[in-house]
């Protein structure tokens, strides 16, 4: 398989996850507040969840289908992209790049992988394999205490005249994303990420505009992700609900299963290794 010799392999191997809560080039301007004017970490988080349509709406969604259109900003290079999710949280994305190949993501039992032809199977570990499994929690905040150690709302800004609540999700080990939700609608517009995979840490921005309802659930069915010096755009060209799925679309592939049944000995050689070098 061909390769353009102008393109960097590291953007075609970089995740992409579908950025449907998270999801211009403005110059930010801060304007402090202060914190009595702030809403506290129940207050931003239960009115988020009611501005996409409520807790109700969204444990009725069982399962989802989307599909998109992706334009990677390399030199016309374009994307389809159908993604799958369904309870407990299962995700299979094909990102399918107009004369290149496909490229898959997928979580499954815990399991967050990827399989391109740039870098073929991979285990997603760190950072990254946390995002993958926030991504495939169809709960989302609903279920936020499984992700992150805390969520609080740190201080106000104004992005294009505009002013935004700034939302810090932290991690257990430490790690954050901050989003900036609008103090209006509270709907989420820019979140920025550090991305840590095994080519390298990169940083990562998500723009998410034109929210739109699906039975009673608001999607955001535009976006842009930048990350190194690039742009993707994305637009979801359908959303479907609660729709009959084949039985194995969120089956472990042969070559992720035999990652890690090879993980999983390297370990318990080394747990084995370690426990020796300990007898006297």
């Amino acid at each position: 398989m061909m390769v353009r010799k102008n393109l960097n392999p590291k953007l075609l191997t970089l995740p992409t996850r579908v950025m449907l809560a998270l999801m211009v080039g403005s110059v930010l301007n801060t304007s402090p507040a202060f914190a009595a004017d702030l809403p506290g970490s129940k207050e931003i988080i239960a009115k988020m969840i009611e501005a996409v349509g409520g807790a109700a709406a969204m444990r009725k969604v069982k399962n989802r289908v989307v599909k998109m259109d992706m334009d990677m900003d390399m030199g016309g290079m374009t994307a389809k992209i159908a993604a799958h999710f369904a309870r407990p949280n299962s995700q299979h994305t094909s990102i399918e790049i107009a004369g290149m190949g496909t490229i898959e993501e997928g979580v499954s039992g815990g399991v967050a992988w990827a399989n391109s032809m740039m870098t073929g199977p991979q285990i997603k570990e760190g950072s990254e394999r946390a995002v993958a499994l926030w991504g495939a929690n169809m709960d989302g905040l609903l279920d936020w205490k499984s992700h992150f150690k805390k969520i609080e709302c740190v201080g106000k800004e104004t992005l294009d005249g505009v002013e935004y609540f700034k939302v810090v999700m932290t991690r257990d080990d430490g790690s954050a994303l901050a989003t900036y939700v609008n103090a209006k609608t509270y709907l989420p517009h820019r979140t920025d990420m550090k991305l840590s995979t095994a080519m390298g840490e990169f940083d990562m921005v998500t723009y998410s505009e034109d929210y739109r309802p699906v039975d009673g659930v608001l999607y955001s069915y535009k976006s842009r992700i930048e990350v190194m010096g690039q742009t993707r755009s994305i637009a979801i060209t359908s959303i479907e609900h609660n729709v009959d799925m084949p039985k194995d679309v969120f089956n472990l592939p042969d070559d992720i299963k035999e990652l890690v049944a090879k993980n999983k000995a390297d370990k318990d050689k080394a747990g084995q290794s370690k426990a020796g070098q300990g007898k006297p």
